[in-house]
Order: C-alpha cells, then structure tokens, then sequence
C-alpha cells in the first residue's frame, strides 16, 4: 500500500490535466503514490486523458471515483475525502500543477517527524 493518496480533484480540465499529471510523474518519492480521481462529470476529455496517463503509468494506482452526474465542489471533495484509505492525502485540483519535484517527500516528512502536525 502507498504511503500517499493524491486526490486529483477535476471538472472539464482537458487543457490542463496533462500538466497536473506531469507534476505527480514528476515527484521523487520513493513511498509509493495513490491517485484517486474525483471528476464531476466533466463534459469535455479530461478523463479520458487521465486514463491513457494511466495506462503508459503503471506505476500507479489511479482509481475513479464512479460520477455520472455534476454534483458541484462541495460534495465532488466529501466523497473523495470519504474514499481516502492511505496515510496521508496531497490534493491536487485539475487545473493546477506542481513545481517541485520533492513536494510529496518534503512534506511527508515534515509530518513524520512532527505528527502533532
């Protein structure tokens, strides 16, 4: 089992989605990455992006939230939040991406060392 979930929250994200995965591909991390997928019924090819990343990234485990209707913010991230299983969670919204490659492992362990946190 992963150390870490990234909950890839998305909603009609084709133009961004590529991006945001090449930020979780990118991470050195050596833990092990869940993604969970909590798409609000996007309209447009933003999962069906996601499942061809999948398929040439084995490596992870992405799994989709089953949605066949729009269910707005709010409710999309309680039952994504509600299906996390993992350690920790690194929320990652379609439409944004990560910068530096050690986010996951800068942060993880920052709160092993302090989990007061």
């Amino acid at each position: 089992m992963a150390k870490v979930t990234v909950l890839l929250v998305t909603y009609n994200h084709e133009k961004y989605i590529t991006r945001a995965l090449a930020g979780i591909r990118a991470q050195k991390f050596n833990q092990g990455i869940d993604i969970l997928v909590a798409d609000d019924a996007s309209k447009d090819q933003t999962v069906e992006i996601i499942k061809k990343w999948a398929a040439e990234n084995t490596e992870y485990t992405v799994t989709f939230l089953p949605n066949c209707e729009n269910l707005g913010i709010t409710k999309n991230y309680q039952r994504a939040i509600a299906a996390l299983k993992n350690q920790y969670v690194a929320i990652l919204e379609g439409d944004d991406y990560w910068i530096s490659p050690r986010k996951i492992s800068l942060q993880i362990d920052f709160l092993d060392e302090h989990l007061e946190c």
